[in-house]
Parts: structure tokens; sequence; C-alpha cells
């Protein structure tokens, strides 16, 4: 009875220690790391990012790490998008959107004890249970120090291609933009913000294009066949979506058209 016992506590530990270095040694940090963002993501209250900006953020001012995107008010990115529109880069908001991130991180750091990623690690410590829960206590700084590569990796590489297409009188349009409406353009304000801007930038497109045909009819008497014959730039022939803008032909006039599913439809009519 005594080696039974004496067996079975040899295969406990045994097992306990297999099990440890399962969730130590052998873990697939990147694996655990992504599967746990998504398990966080998808169990997050409505309000996290209104929480991490009360337990983080110190100071005056807004939190600029985590903006609630639904607390910018509509008259706040209609002012934004009146401004961008203005200034001529309602098209460039999108595609160089990463630098609005880095001067958003460069401001706010100071405000913050911790980085991003060290803030929501911890956060997702305490909305996780069981096994997760254990798994990311024995490797916090193994997970953590994966998370901030790969974030820190992104970033770069995301900032470093839109420095390389700026120049720097629009880059100084830029950050003129996002030093006026930071809240606006933060990465929760840029998601209801881009669909307006897309469609300012559509409304701009036909009007060139409109301006052009026009002035075709004006030499050869009648609109053109195709806006090929226009010779104009292939992205003044596109949408806010960088799709093709579409041209209708009817009678002696025509219709520049702008549709897709989950998009309102925005015409042109030329006469």
């Amino acid at each position: 009875m005594k080696r039974i016992l004496i067996w079975g506590t040899v295969g406990l530990v045994v097992a306990a220690g297999g099990a440890l270095l399962r969730w130590t040694a052998f873990l697939d940090i990147e694996k655990f790391r992504d599967d746990l963002a998504w398990k966080a993501a998808t169990g997050a209250p409505g309000d996290f990012y209104g929480e991490m900006a009360r337990r983080t953020h110190r100071g005056e001012g807004p939190c600029l790490r985590y903006v609630d995107r639904g607390a910018i008010a509509e008259e706040e990115l209609a002012r934004t998008a009146d401004d961008a529109e203005a200034a001529s880069v309602a098209d460039q908001v999108t595609p160089l959107f990463p630098l609005f991130l880095r001067w958003a991180e460069e401001k706010d750091a100071p405000h913050h004890q911790g980085d991003e990623a060290e803030e929501l690690l911890s956060a997702t410590r305490e909305h996780v249970h069981g096994l997760d829960r254990l798994v990311l206590a024995l490797n916090f700084g193994r997970v953590l120090r994966s998370t901030r590569m790969r974030d820190q990796a992104a970033l770069s590489r995301l900032i470093g291609e839109a420095e390389r297409k700026v120049s720097p009188p629009l880059r100084e349009k830029l950050h003129g933009l996002w030093e006026r409406h930071p809240l606006a353009l933060s990465l929760g304000g840029a998601i209801r913000l881009a669909p307006e801007l897309k469609r300012r930038v559509t409304a701009a497109h036909m009007e060139h294009i409109a301006a052009a045909a026009l002035k075709w009819r004006a030499a050869h008497g009648t609109l053109p066949d195709r806006l090929d014959d226009l010779h104009l730039a292939g992205e003044d022939l596109k949408d806010g979506w960088s799709r093709d803008i579409q041209y209708e032909r009817s009678g002696d006039g025509a219709r520049l058209v702008s549709v897709e599913a989950g998009h309102p439809r925005i015409e042109r009519e030329l006469r």
C-alpha cells in the first residue's frame, strides 16, 4: 500500500511537472498571445476604452491612447471633415493615418505610467479566467515582451511607410489638422470619420470630372463617350473607396455614379 502511494505521488509530481513545462517552457507564446487577445476582445465590456482612460490616464487633457468612438460628437466629426476638405487633405487622412497615431502617442505617453501593451495586458489579466488566467500569470513577462515586439514592429513599419509618402508641406497640414481635432483623428474617431471623408473625396473627384467633361462638350459639341477620352489622372477617375467612378450616357446628358452595397449612392448629373 505504501509503495502504491509513493508511486501515485511520483506520478502526480511528474504529471504536474509536465503540465508546468507545457504551460511555460514549451508554450507557443505567439499563439497564446493571439488567442488571449481574441478572447479578451470578444469579452470586453462596451465601455472598455472609457474604463481604460479613467484607470490609466493622469494629468490634464483628454486621453488620446484610449478613445471611445461613441463619445465623439457628430458635430466634431463634421468639423474635422470640413477642415480636412478646406486644407485639401481629405483624401490623405486615411492613407497617412499612422502619422496621427504617432503624434497621439508622443503627446499622451507622459500621462501614463506604462506603455499601451502593458496596460492592455494587465487589463486582460483581470478579464480572463480559469486556465488562461493561470498560464498568463506564469508567462506574463514573456507574453508582454512578445506583444511589445509585435506592436512596435507593426507600428514602425506603418509609420515608416507614411513618412516616406508624405511631403513636408502635406505633413504640416496634417499635423495642424490633428492638433485641432485629436479625438476625431484617433483610431476610434477615424472609424466613424472615414466614410464621410470618402464621400467628400468622391464628390470632389466628380466635380473635377464634370468640369473636364463640360469643357470637352464646349470643344466637341457633345459629351465624351468615355471618361478615358478626358485623359485625366487615374486617381481622379476613382471614388473615395478607390473604385472606378461609373459614367452613364443618357441622350444629350450623362451621369457620374458611385455605388456599392453598404454605402450611399452618390451621383452627379451632367447636362
